[in-house]
C-alpha cells in the first residue's frame, strides 16, 4: 500500500493531493498500466482502504523488490527489542514454507517454550480471506500462532 505512483510517461502521483471525488472517478476511468508501481514498474492498482484511504497497490502480490516502510522497519525493532529484552532470541523476515508448498515470510519468527511464534506487522487493509489464508499456512507449518497488527 502506498500513497504515491507514477503515470505511464513516468509522471509522480499522491494520493494525498487528489480529493475524495476525483479519486473515485479516476478509479473509474483507469485502465490498467495507466499507473505503475515506483519500486518496480509494474501496473499498479487503484484502491480505497476499508478506512477511506486512497492507495496503490500491486496487481499482483506484492513485489520483491518493493522497500520496506519505515512504519515496517521501526514496528519489527519494537518487537525484536520488545522480546529481546525478555531473553528471547528471535530473527526477521524469515522465510518458509508449508507441507502444501504455501510460502510465508515471518516479519519476526521466535521460539518460547517449544512453541514457534510468527508475528505480522499489518498496516493495510487485508480481507478475512487472505488472512486466514496466511493463518492456514503458518499453522501447516507448524507455526502456532500468527499475530497481524493492523494500524491503518
Amino acid at each position: 500500500m502506498t500513497s504515491s505512483a507514477l503515470t505511464r510517461d513516468g509522471r509522480p502521483v499522491d494520493t494525498t493531493l487528489i480529493s475524495p471525488e476525483e479519486w473515485e472517478a479516476l478509479k473509474k476511468t483507469a485502465q490498467l498500466g495507466d499507473f505503475v508501481m515506483p519500486c518496480c514498474q509494474a501496473p499498479a492498482v487503484l484502491k480505497t482502504s476499508i478506512n477511506g484511504l486512497p492507495f496503490f497497490a500491486h496487481l499482483s502480490d506484492e513485489c520483491d523488490t518493493a522497500p520496506e516502510t519505515v512504519w515496517h522497519r521501526a514496528g519489527k525493532a519494537s518487537v525484536m527489542a520488545a522480546l529481546a529484552s525478555m531473553g528471547i532470541e528471535c530473527r526477521d523476515e524469515v522465510p518458509g514454507k508449508s507441507p502444501s508448498g504455501g510460502k510465508w515470510k515471518a516479519d519476526v519468527l521466535f521460539t518460547v517454550n517449544g512453541r514457534t511464534i510468527a508475528i505480522e506487522l499489518q498496516r493495510s487493509y487485508q480481507n478475512v480471506r487472505i488472512f486466514i489464508g496466511r493463518q492456514e499456512r503458518y499453522a501447516a507449518s507448524g507455526v502456532a500462532l500468527w499475530v497481524g497488527l493492523a494500524h491503518q
